[in-house]
């Protein structure tokens, strides 16, 4: 139950492509469309932008942006920091020394100009064509999910 059923769902799928999709989520198109993006051919993934925001109103305060600048800190003092745990995905190490992308760089959660930057309603995911990624969520899951979880607003 809860944020962590996504994260379990892409890791148990035996499916190689999935296609996460929340309940309340409408396609105005066919969704089988985006399977062929330029987006997910080129990389594996597509994920698409949430709202810039610091705070949902009525919600707790998370300072998501903070805990983000935290793990890529962690991640850059220590090859240990996000190494994996073991079981199916123990063989995909992430590089060492790590460089973060351009792209996480220049993110605005990272920046502090927004707590929100992926909008998990919509999400796609090759998981042969994208291995660092599953093994980054095997080891956030498995290692750092209740220090995740608390720093983080949704899945």
């Amino acid at each position: 139950r809860g944020y962590m059923c996504k994260p379990l769902a892409v890791l148990a799928s035996t499916l190689d492509e999935v296609l996460l999709v929340d309940h309340d989520a409408r396609f105005h198109i066919d969704p089988a469309r985006l399977f062929s993006t330029k987006a997910f051919v080129n990389d594996g993934i597509l994920l698409f932008r949430d709202r810039m925001r610091m705070q949902i109103p009525g919600k707790p305060v998370k300072d998501a942006s903070r805990f983000l600048r935290q793990l890529v800190r962690r991640r850059l003092a220590s090859p240990e920091f996000l190494r994996s745990v073991g079981g199916q995905y123990a063989r995909q190490r992430l590089p060492w020394p790590w460089q973060p992308s351009a792209e996480l760089l220049a993110s605005p959660m990272l920046s502090g100009d927004s707590n929100h930057a992926i909008d998990s309603s919509v999400l796609l995911l090759g998981k042969s064509r994208a291995p660092q990624v599953i093994a980054t969520l095997y080891t956030l899951h498995e290692r750092y999910r209740h220090e995740l979880y608390a720093n983080l607003h949704g899945d």
